[in-house]
């Protein structure tokens, strides 16, 4: 089929690219293992000046350039913390929430949130909390066990109402499993 064609392409090209890793197509994405990195990609299609990607059944229109900018905005009004906060809500989406909710779907969601700033002053902790919260609110047809979710809130809040900002901290690096 044509969307395979697509995807054997993409994987030739990353195994070419980089011999040595671990590639594998999983459901609409290409997985790649190497040694000190992991991604997944999803191959996009332009079509008439927009991309597609495929989700499922039905393939779905992104900007990706419009995307960043949107990022980097939000990252720029809210203390270059949106970009942190992001990355520790996906690794947190991972270690502790089993992939529930997809990378997409977090940083969109984030951006979303705060394409106007919505200052936290320089705390992360209150960041983090703010997101994961909004995660919360997701529609139905996002099916996920929320259980994980409200258990890092919950969690947070205390710690955060507690005013003991190394609690708080501490707090944050047992929701994400934080190892040194």
């Amino acid at each position: 089929s044509e969307p395979q064609a697509y995807y054997d392409r993409v994987v030739r090209a990353i195994q070419t690219v980089y011999p040595d890793a671990y590639v594998k197509l999983t459901g609409s994405k290409v997985v790649l293992r190497a040694e000190y990195i992991n991604f997944e990609v999803s191959p996009a299609i332009h079509e008439n000046g927009a991309y597609k990607v495929k989700k499922g059944d039905e393939w779905l229109q992104i900007a990706p350039f419009e995307d960043a900018v949107a990022l980097l905005n939000a990252d720029k009004a809210n203390h270059y913390l949106i970009k942190p906060t992001i990355r520790l809500v996906k690794y947190w989406n991972v270690t502790k929430n089993a992939k529930a909710i997809s990378p997409y779907q977090i940083e969109h969601n984030t951006v979303d949130y705060y394409k106007i700033s919505r200052l936290h002053g320089h705390d992360i902790k209150q960041y983090f909390l703010t997101v994961l919260k909004a995660m919360q609110t997701l529609p139905p047809e996002f099916d996920f066990d929320r259980g994980p979710l409200s258990d890092a809130i919950a969690s947070l809040e205390k710690a955060i109402a507690e005013k003991d900002p190394d609690a708080a901290l501490d707090e944050v690096k047992k929701v994400v499993a934080y190892v040194e």
